[in-house]
């Protein structure tokens, strides 16, 4: 390869004058029969009554709950609005794997769970398609809302923000240098708190 003066490519090889620096090619045979490592959902804990009824024994989260995803706080100004956003009823900072939420509480208008699919659209034109669309056997809600060993859910009240904000440090033009994780703001709050 040749550069110019500006290291621009100037002049590249033809392959017939490289072909000889490239390793000689080893013809492995692959195995008659494929075999795949035994795959198991941990994260979702699959047996077969979840297969056929993912939904059993959840409570609705999709149907209970709304998330809007947010950056993570990086000025004090990021702190008062969290503070601002819980001081509405039945809304709280989540952060769940280091990803912060606005999470609201409140309950969809078509929610019945006296119904076979809990809700009194299903399967009818009116359903949002987010709903219909929803993957129940990859349920995002419960990653995020339910707390495991390995990934807790950290929901904060207004009364939390306060101690969150103590607990950041910040530069002198307010912007947070040191953000604790979810580890660290766990015991402000208490598991399914919003539930």
């Amino acid at each position: 390869m040749q550069f110019d003066d500006d290291r621009n490519i100037a002049n590249l090889p033809d392959i017939s004058e490289i072909f000889h620096l490239l390793p000689p090619y080893q013809n492995k045979s692959l195995p008659n029969k494929a075999t795949f490592p035994e795959q198991k959902d941990i994260e979702h804990n699959l047996t077969i009554e979840r297969v056929r009824q993912p939904c059993s024994n959840c409570e609705s989260y999709c149907c209970n709950t709304l998330y809007f995803e947010m950056e993570p706080p990086h000025h004090i100004s990021n702190l008062d609005y969290f503070r601002f956003c819980t001081g509405y009823p039945n809304v709280f900072v989540t952060l769940h794997e280091e990803q912060w939420y606005v999470t609201i509480k409140s309950t969809c208008k078509n929610y019945d769970p006296s119904s076979e699919f809990r809700c009194k659209v299903f399967g009818k034109d009116e359903r949002p398609i987010h709903c219909s669309m929803y993957d129940e056997m990859k349920c995002e809600y419960i990653k995020r809302f339910v707390s495991s060993a390995t990934s807790p859910n950290v929901v904060l009240q207004n009364k939390h923000i306060a101690t969150l904000e103590k607990m950041c440090i910040y530069d002198s033009l307010g912007n947070i240098t040191y953000l604790p994780d979810a580890y660290s703001l766990q015991s402000l709050s208490q598991q399914n708190e919003y539930s």
